[in-house]
């Protein structure tokens, strides 16, 4: 048997008017249905169920009725029907009644419990509770079972970190929990537990409508937490844990440098190579090295770099048109030793990043690469107009077949110019000729 209690004196019309939901802001609950489907169950499940409003008892019961030769139980609340029957919520699990009755009584600053002998005696005596207090008596053998497993449905313990938006607690969990109540099964468990503050959809029964937001929000406090292990627990947990596709790069957010502890928990992990480490968070440890290198060097182009391959390639690109001279020092060429991924080189915050290794090794691939970070910049935001304009008239150039058939089609159009500028000399003379035909003899 399990007692559900809070202060205050509970409405009946949010017991028996289905959408009616008078809770108070920031609780749990809004569509006015949980009661219902709670109370459809237990009778379902052959338990009962007994309200005690002040002193006042108010018990739940069924009459049996028959549609279309199908026989149903009418769910009664003090002898008069409402509404509903025993087959409303067919799909709800015990737990799932423990969740709701739990969840009420915590909305309304109460709790609930295991009943002990005094409760048994208060009951039998008609003494439970108060004249102030709401009290609900579930007497239902799967619910007692449910209860066991309580700490799986109703989030206990210190959090390692906490904020207005959400608390992290250690250990490994199957569920996210929502405001201290689990809302949402996981594909994978999760490395740490996680339990989101800021407001979310639910369903009506109390489940996560999405869990993208839940999943950002907890990438986004990994990112600033102030504990290396908790961070390291959750970046390098391997691809067996829903961690291990949280994106810290979309949960960075811009001019906001994540904590120097989850900095280290990815750059002791990728000096130990481990394979385990979320590829995001290395992305973001890669990016946040090149941020710190930026603000820290002075400004200049090419002079960034003393290589003899390089003043091949500039002078190579300035010859094509790709680029001007004075590119040289508006944009400046910085090689490192990774970059995310597969990426050989790339464009961030008007700079250009390249491997070290392509410099050294391979004159035609720096090329290509220099040549695409250059057109990058100069028509960004995937601009194929800018980059047809740019890029068409060099390949056009370069095609030899093209190029050939150009030659004969500029020949031709000069030679027409010729033929015209002859014409346009030779007109006065054969007007003039024509003007004293009559004086030649013949």
């Amino acid at each position: 048997m399990i007692i559900f209690q809070n202060p205050g004196l509970i409405e009946l019309d949010a017991v028996t008017i289905m959408g009616l939901s008078a809770k108070l802001p920031n609780s749990f609950g809004r569509f006015g249905t949980g009661i219902k489907y709670g109370v459809a169950t237990v009778l379902r499940g052959d338990g009962s169920i007994v309200i005690y409003r002040g002193k006042t008892r108010h018990e739940f019961t069924t009459r049996a009725k028959t549609v279309r030769d199908q026989d149903f139980n009418i769910v009664q609340l003090d002898g008069v029907d409402m509404g509903i029957t025993t087959q409303l919520g067919r799909d709800w699990e015990p737990w799932m009644v423990l969740r709701e009755f739990g969840c009420n009584a915590k909305d309304e600053d109460g709790d609930f419990r295991q009943a002990d002998a005094a409760d048994l005696v208060a009951i039998g005596a008609g003494l439970i509770g108060s004249d102030d207090m709401t009290t609900i008596v579930i007497d239902w053998p799967a619910l007692d079972e449910a209860y066991k497993q309580r700490a799986q449905l109703f989030l206990e313990g210190e959090p390692l970190y906490a904020d207005a938006k959400i608390r992290i607690l250690s250990g490994s969990s199957s569920h996210l929990f929502y405001r201290g109540i689990r809302a949402y099964k996981l594909e994978k468990p999760s490395a740490l537990t996680y339990d989101i503050l800021e407001e979310q959809m639910l369903t009506e029964d109390r489940t996560l409508l999405s869990s993208y937001m839940a999943m950002h929000i907890a990438a986004r406090a990994l990112l600033y937490i102030p504990d290396q292990t908790a961070a390291s627990a959750a970046i390098c947990c391997g691809e067996n844990y829903a961690e291990h596709k949280f994106d810290f790069q979309n949960a960075w957010s811009y001019g906001k440098s994540p904590s120097r502890q989850f900095l280290d928990a990815a750059i002791e992990a990728r000096s130990r190579e481990d394979r385990n480490l979320n590829p995001t968070a290395r992305k973001v440890l890669l990016r946040q090295m090149r941020e710190t290198e930026r603000e820290g060097s002075s400004s200049g182009g090419f002079k960034m770099i003393v290589h003899d391959n390089l003043s091949y390639v500039v002078d190579a690109l300035i010859s094509l048109g790709i680029i001007d001279e004075n590119s040289k020092t508006e944009v400046p060429i910085v090689p490192v030793d990774e970059l995310p991924g597969e990426t050989r080189s790339m464009v961030e915050n008007g700079r250009i990043y390249i491997l070290q290794s392509l410099l050294d090794t391979n004159v035609i691939d720096m090329a290509k690469e220099l040549m695409a970070r250059f057109i990058e910049l100069r028509c960004p935001y995937g601009d194929m107009e800018s980059v047809i304009r740019l890029v068409g008239p060099l390949l056009i150039r370069q095609h030899e077949g093209l190029a050939r058939a150009q030659r004969h089609i500029d020949e031709e159009a000069k030679a027409a110019e010729l033929c015209d500028a002859i014409d346009m000399h030779m007109e006065p003379m054969v007007i003039a000729a024509d003007d004293h035909a009559d004086d030649i003899p013949f």
